[in-house]
């Protein structure tokens, strides 16, 4: 066994660990060290615990993490680790608790994983940059305990497996993208405690099942839940749950001060009359906007010619960024990859940032120009230049060149000590009370920019930490438009769709976490 938690114990794991062959119990949480985990360690074949948590660890988790075969619990929390998770973890027949949280892990969540039927504690992910769906194979962990995907980007519905999940005690899927009906399959869990779901796009009515549960907290806020709410159970103690931000709930306890709900039907008549009612009201409203759109000064254009500075060729930025390798990757997303590249003297001495989008994300690309071509504001990126082109293997290209951010997004700055980035020597190693305080500022000058300055206010509608770049002075800008919608082109819809983050003008609110 080799305990040295909680320590100041700088540098990397030499690779000579794998001498100890007999070792079964490595703990190295609570230090500083860097560096990426060695696969070496794999060669331990009778390692059961392993504990590197808190750290600054970067790179990828070695792929061979499957060698370790009597591997029982692994905890690789808050470091900065990134690539995908290795499917090799399904190779684990003993793991019972895998924290991968707090990284800058992207991908899927591999199938694989779902194959390690022994899972009976704990599977925690939340934190990172993990995309798509929540697999199906989720109902193979019948025996898990907690479950924590929260703070990712994952879409899609809850599937109706979970509800082979009979052991959960904690579920924690809060900002996501997750969205449709509630699963019916969930009546099952009925060792539930503790659920967050709140933050998502789910909709329709909250299922009667969660009355008959022994829940303990129950969180549905910010969704888009409707119909009348129940007052039994875990809905008769307000303290014990939340459905703010749904304004199609209706009744519940008196504390919360619902609409009461209608109960009253409407006769043929009545329904003949408000349907004609609803068609005069159309047309008006076409006629009005048409009305508008003659006279309206905002440019529809978004073509390069009215908005950008120089024309990049797919060639320039491919050998800008050395073939869009991977050591030049700053960041992935839902919908695309962020990369440094060297334009070279003849365009710029500086560094630029190179979005690159998914094939099938061009109506984020359209968007992000269409949003920022006609605003201008110190606070808010910048776009250099555009490129559509076809790559080399005749898929299609879009990206969007911006000034790079030497201090990368906000994200990364979450606690006092800052971890390891691909600039850490350009990093201050605090982020101080005046940092935090001139970044807020920054951000609510850009939003009352945005909301409250502009003829035709633009609603950002996905600010996350990771939108927020700060440069080398320490200034924050506000970046990633692709959801970004105009208030005018919104008229008509009962709010915006977009991440847990977001908050509609005149309830912005920006909180930092201050330690002492």
């Amino acid at each position: 066994m080799i305990s040295l938690a909680d320590n100041q114990i700088s540098g990397s794991i030499p690779p000579d660990i794998s001498k100890f062959i007999n070792l079964i119990f490595l703990s190295l949480e609570g230090n500083n060290f860097t560096g990426i985990i060695p696969p070496e360690i794999t060669e331990l074949g009778k390692l059961q615990r392993v504990l590197l948590s808190n750290n600054r660890f970067s790179g990828n988790i070695p792929a061979s993490i499957g060698n370790l075969s009597m591997l029982d619990e692994i905890h690789l929390q808050n470091n900065d680790l990134n690539g995908m998770i290795p499917p090799s973890f399904g190779n684990c027949p003993m793991l019972v608790l895998l924290d991968l949280s707090q990284n800058n892990l992207s991908g899927t969540i591999p199938n694989e994983l779902f194959q390690v039927t022994p899972f009976s504690v704990k599977l925690n992910i939340s934190r990172n940059h993990l995309v798509g769906s929540l697999p199906a194979g989720i109902g193979a962990l019948k025996t898990l305990v907690e479950l924590d995907i929260s703070e990712n980007e994952f879409a899609g519905f809850i599937p109706a497996e979970l509800g082979d999940c009979v052991t959960l005690d904690s579920l924690y899927m809060q900002g996501n993208f997750l969205q449709g009906n509630i699963s019916q399959s969930m009546k099952k869990l009925r060792g539930l405690r503790n659920v967050d779901l709140s933050r998502n796009n789910l909709s329709g009515k909250i299922p009667d099942f969660f009355e008959n549960l022994s829940l303990k907290y129950l969180n549905l806020s910010w969704n888009h839940f409707k119909g009348e709410l129940h007052t039994k159970g875990v809905f008769a103690n307000a303290s014990a749950f939340s459905i703010v931000g749904n304004k199609g709930l209706c009744g519940g306890i008196p504390e919360l001060r619902l609409r009461r709900c209608s109960t009253h039907k409407m006769s043929w008549v009545q329904i003949l009359i408000m349907i004609g009612s609803i068609q005069v009201l159309l047309v008006v409203g076409c006629l009005l906007w048409l009305r508008r759109k003659k006279t309206e000064t905002r440019a529809v254009s978004i073509g390069p010619a009215s908005v950008f500075l120089i024309r990049l060729s797919y060639e320039l930025l491919h050998q800008a960024t050395d073939g869009f390798s991977r050591a030049n990757l700053v960041s992935e997303g839902g919908f695309g990859s962020v990369y440094k590249g060297e334009l070279g003297a003849q365009y710029s001495e500086n560094a630029v940032a190179i979005k690159v989008f998914n094939e099938g994300a061009a109506n984020n690309f359209n968007t992000e120009c269409g949003a920022l071509q006609n605003i201008r504001h110190r606070n808010i990126v910048k776009i250099r230049s555009t490129c559509k082109s076809i790559e080399r293997s005749g898929k299609e290209f879009t990206a969007i060149i911006y000034d790079f951010m030497e201090n990368g997004s906000l994200d990364r700055w979450q606690y006092l000590t800052c971890r390891t980035s691909h600039h850490e020597l350009s990093m201050p190693q605090i982020l101080n009370l005046k940092n935090r305080i001139n970044i807020a500022i920054d951000v609510a000058s850009a939003l009352d920019y945005l909301h409250n300055q502009l003829i035709d206010p633009l609603i950002h509608c996905n600010l996350r930490q990771s939108n927020i770049l700060l440069d080398a002075e320490m200034s924050a800008y506000v970046s990633n438009f692709g959801l970004a919608k105009f208030l005018a082109d919104q008229w008509h819809s009962d709010g915006f769709t977009g991440p847990s983050e977001y908050a509609p003008p005149g309830k912005i609110t920006i909180q930092f976490q201050l330690h002492t």
